[in-house]
């Protein structure tokens, strides 16, 4: 069980890492592609293109069946993909690339909202609330590294690449996770209740909100108010921190209603 927690903990951490750091080297992907404001909005929208699809027919389906082993794929699958928004020269290639990260990072969301929900019934212990904690850890450790990382005149790609090491030894951390599949029990299509879809719109709203917060926080301070590139990446973590603390805990219900978690086969 320890070795669960660990796992499952290390997954939020990692997802929030690289959110964190990917809204501090934004500004410089957008120079090194020359992406318009218009353009670029365009490419990242290329994010939730990919997550969408990946959460609702993928994630949930591949966690049913392999259980903890789908999770340390979805991880590895991450750990690569996060390489790529940082090698792109060009709006197509970035456009690109951050389809296939959102496809991974949804896929890999899903995964680890479904173990955190799946040890909640074996341990008896709300463990969401702490789970989703460590996500804004991560935000907050990946935007303070990028910035100060940049600011020392770190490229994109080599702080990219870090934040994939870390993912990838939370992959492996998963593998080292007790296997746990539901193979056995009886598969039902998932219900959406009038509520749910409520609650979900509710926090498409505010994650509406938080990805514009996230994502343009940086450009706006460093190009319209002329901020160094380390303030910038302070002023992303305290915004994103408490955008996810209070945004993410209302919705985790409704993400692992979407995985077709264990709870649902029950």
């Amino acid at each position: 069980m320890p070795r669960s927690l660990i796992a499952t903990g290390a997954g939020f951490l990692v997802l929030g890492l690289f959110w964190g750091a990917w809204a501090a080297v934004l500004p410089g992907v957008q120079e090194a592609t020359g992406a318009s404001k218009g353009t670029l909005g365009l490419a990242l929208l290329c994010v939730g293109l990919g997550a969408i699809p990946a959460m609702l027919l993928l994630a949930g389906p591949l966690v049913d069946r392999y259980g903890t082993r789908a999770v340390s794929v979805a991880c590895a699958a991450f750990a690569l993909v996060v390489l790529l928004p940082g090698l792109t020269g060009s709006v197509q290639t970035l456009a690109g690339a951050l389809l296939l990260t959102g496809a991974a990072s949804g896929t890999l969301d899903v995964g680890i909202n479904t173990r955190a929900a799946q040890l909640e019934d074996e341990t008896g212990r709300r463990l969401m609330p702490a789970a989703h904690g460590l996500y804004s850890v991560g935000v907050l450790v990946g935007a303070g590294t990028a910035g100060l990382a940049r600011g020392e005149g770190v490229g994109r790609e080599w702080i990219l690449a870090a934040v994939a090491a870390s993912v990838g030894l939370a992959a492996l951390a998963f593998l080292a996770d007790p296997p746990c599949v539901r193979g056995t029990a009886r598969r039902v299509r998932p219900r959406f209740e009038r509520a749910l879809l409520a609650l979900g719109l509710v926090a498409a709203a505010a994650f509406v909100v938080e990805g514009g917060v996230e994502s343009w926080s940086a450009l706006f301070l460093e190009r319209q108010l002329g901020a160094e590139r380390r303030s910038a990446a302070w002023a992303r973590r305290c915004s994103a921190a408490r955008w996810r603390s209070a945004a993410s805990a209302a919705s985790s219900p409704d993400v692992s209603a979407t995985a077709g978690s264990s709870r649902a086969a029950r």
